[in-house]
């Protein structure tokens, strides 16, 4: 079974998401959150899974390819098996979403980074979180390439729905934006 010890292993190997990793950790664990759900698999997915492991929750990752864990993870597969509290969806997360209820307490989206599909994403996601639930997206500090629509969609969601939303973007490491209603972020 995983624990924090994780946190710091994946910190010191070369990612985009190294920066992150003990935010994410931590919001699940400060906050007790229980059903987390993960649109992308990959470090995350480990932290995740430590971190549930804290707060006797589940993890539920979705992610199209079958090998996503070990995507950019060579020398983590002797950590798969230490997986536990997590279920792994191989499908595309707009279709899974139909498979999770409305009990969402963290969704972390980290999945396809264009405009449409983040929009989209959080249009059928977003919902699904409890209302003192938090929802965090990778890769909103990007100015170039695909991942640059991370951000415009987030803003122009924000933007559609109605309710106060808090966000507090974190720089560096492709950024992470966090999302609260009740003010917390």
């Amino acid at each position: 079974m995983l624990d924090e010890t994780i946190v710091s292993v994946l910190e010191n190997r070369e990612s985009d998401i190294k920066d992150h990793l003990r935010t994410l950790y931590n919001l699940v664990v400060d906050n007790s959150f229980r059903n987390v759900v993960e649109l992308g698999a990959g470090q995350s997915t480990f932290i995740l899974s430590a971190a549930v492991n804290k707060t006797n929750g589940h993890l539920t990752s979705i992610d199209n390819c079958p090998d996503a864990l070990l995507r950019n993870n060579s020398g983590m597969e002797s950590y798969i098996p230490e997986l536990s509290g997590v279920t792994i969806l191989v499908k595309d997360d707009l279709e899974a979403a139909g498979d999770i209820g409305n009990t969402i307490d963290f969704l972390f989206i980290d999945s396809d980074h264009g405009y449409s599909h983040v929009l989209e994403t959080l249009k059928i996601w977003a919902p699904k979180v409890r209302p003192w639930g938090k929802i965090a997206l990778h890769d909103t500090d990007h100015d170039f390439g695909h991942a640059m629509g991370v951000l415009p969609a987030l803003e122009a969601y924000l933007l559609g729905v109605s309710g106060m939303y808090f966000v507090r973007h974190i720089k560096g490491g492709g950024g992470l934006s966090i999302i609260s209603r009740n003010g917390q972020v």
